[in-house]
């Protein structure tokens, strides 16, 4: 049912390289900390090591006490060692303070558990592949709906899912439920279900009826593409609910910016709104079918590791082995390549943009995002502010903006938040998310491209003023805390929010 097929809270960016055992000694640790025992039971070493790749590894790493100070074995009190894992990690996790807010740089969005940095159970590369896959085949009903106003929507259909087969479409409301007056609770449990009985009212006021089966389909990213030309002015519109794998959505996005080639428009409005990340190599992409080429050779982004894996001294990743992008194991000189051949320096990190497509009159961008809006989609929007006049239309953005690989410890995957994303402009720190510049609700009333829906009629009287009648329309960016607050409640959402990267180079 949801846009994003998996149900793994995943919240980062993930590269997929996998390792062996847990570090069961300190021979690995700075001369100048204190070493770990070299026995113990099996869930005492486990949670050594998460300490141990945490001083190493750990992007604020230089908040991490001595061994000694922080004894990690000190966590026995939730139940069973899953529990006791998470404990100690989330303590971690809450050790470095971000100056600017006076909170910890992973605060918890609930309680106990980080921002970004999370643990989880499996640690074989297949394991893990298939966690944290978007999910090209969908097998569910194929819509997400919303509550808004106590009354429920449609807020996203997936093309070619049981939902779009049944001509559902975003906007439409929720009268009925299973022959039941719709309300939340009523919609979350039906759409676990096999099939759904709805009853809908259109947004022209007619009304209709359907039943949706749970079936099998091709998922796709990518929601809608359209030019609009108003008042002369040309504008792409785009919409992608996700960042797919390249291999899967290049066509489409060939074809988009086939038709917006033709039509050279100098404004791009890029729908991001439940966009939560994904493959990173398709953002890239992404980027430079948008960009001119111009652009070419200029600094997209950069991953920065902390100083001392930069410095190539986290000697504790010899423990952890390395594949490629393919999954399939590499060698230097001869030997298995591990974690520690790795290049982590800035250099070795920074992408560079690389035209494709035939679009060269990009001169401005407007992206609406929400909430929901993470990581990847982050990206994408940072990596364009130093060079073309952008705007955010809509709510606040997640705030994603640090990485991850994941280290594999006896059973467990542990994936610590392990380097931040900038951009050319060495700007990259927005852990509370990006303001929008103007303020608009996730309209879920009317369908993606709507020009009457609030976000792109919001864009429109940016540029031409609010229509005649309506001075509302327009509606700038103020003092507001809290921009959510005009976000519809999506009803379970387990959406994606990361970035998944396949690509880690080896020292030269």
């Amino acid at each position: 049912m949801k846009l994003i097929q998996n149900s793994l809270k995943l919240t980062g960016m993930i590269l997929l390289v996998l390792g062996v055992a847990a570090c069961k000694k300190a021979g690995v640790l700075p001369e100048d900390r204190p070493v770990s025992p070299l026995t113990g039971t099996v869930a005492e070493l486990t949670k050594d090591s998460i300490y141990l790749y945490s001083l190493q590894t750990y992007l604020w790493n230089d908040a991490l006490p001595s061994y000694t100070e922080f004894n990690p074995r000190k966590y026995v009190g939730a139940g069973n060692d899953f529990g006791n894992f998470k404990q100690e990690l989330f303590d971690i996790s809450q050790l470095k303070k971000n100056p600017a807010t006076g909170a910890a740089y992973e605060e918890p969005v609930f309680a106990g558990m980080p921002k970004y940095s999370f643990i989880q159970e499996g640690n074989t590369y297949g394991s893990v592949v298939a966690a944290i896959a978007l999910g090209v085949k969908g097998n569910d009903l194929g819509f997400e709906v919303a509550a808004m106003g106590g009354a429920v929507y449609i807020s996203a259909v997936n093309p070619g899912s049981p939902a779009d087969l049944a001509g559902l479409f975003r906007g439409f409301r929720l009268t009925a439920v299973n022959g039941q007056q719709a309300s939340p609770v009523m919609a979350e449990q039906a759409l676990k279900q096999t099939q759904v009985s709805i009853a809908y009212e259109r947004p022209d006021g007619s009304k209709g009826a359907t039943t949706v089966l749970r079936g099998a389909y091709k998922s796709h990213g990518l929601l809608k593409s359209q030019v609009f030309n108003k008042e002369g002015r040309k504008f792409a519109y785009l919409s992608l609910a996700k960042f797919e794998r390249l291999d899967e959505v290049k066509s489409e996005l060939d074809q988009a910016f086939l038709k917006f080639s033709a039509e050279q428009p100098a404004d791009m409005i890029l729908d991001l709104r439940y966009n939560g990340g994904g493959y990173v190599e398709t953002a890239e992409y992404l980027a430079n079918l948008m960009a001119p080429s111009a652009l070419n050779g200029k600094v997209m982004y950069a991953k920065h590791f902390n100083s001392l894996l930069q410095q190539g001294k986290g000697s504790i990743l010899k423990r952890q082995l390395y594949f490629d992008e393919h999954g399939n194991p590499a060698y230097v000189n001869g030997r298995r390549a591990t974690m520690a051949d790795v290049d982590f320096s800035v250099a070795g990190n920074t992408s560079s943009f690389n035209k494709q497509g035939g679009m060269e009159s990009l001169k401005n961008i407007y992206f609406i995002v929400s909430n929901r809006t993470a990581s990847a989609s982050e990206l994408l929007i940072n990596s364009f502010k130093p060079y073309v006049n952008l705007k955010l239309v809509g709510s606040r953005t997640y705030g994603k903006p640090v990485g991850f690989f994941g280290i594999n410890i006896n059973r467990y995957t542990l994936y610590l938040s392990n380097f931040l994303i900038k951009n050319a402009a060495n700007e990259g720190e927005y852990y509370t998310g990006f303001l929008p510049d103007l303020v608009a609700a996730d309209d879920v009333g009317h369908d993606f491209a709507d020009p009457e829906e609030e976000c792109l009629k919001g864009v429109f009287a940016e540029i031409y003023g609010p229509p005649k009648g309506n001075a509302q329309a327009q509606q700038k960016m103020s003092v507001i805390e809290n921009t959510n607050q005009i976000t519809p409640d999506p009803i379970m959402d387990k959406g994606f929010r990361g970035m998944i990267t396949s690509r880690l180079k080896l020292k030269k």
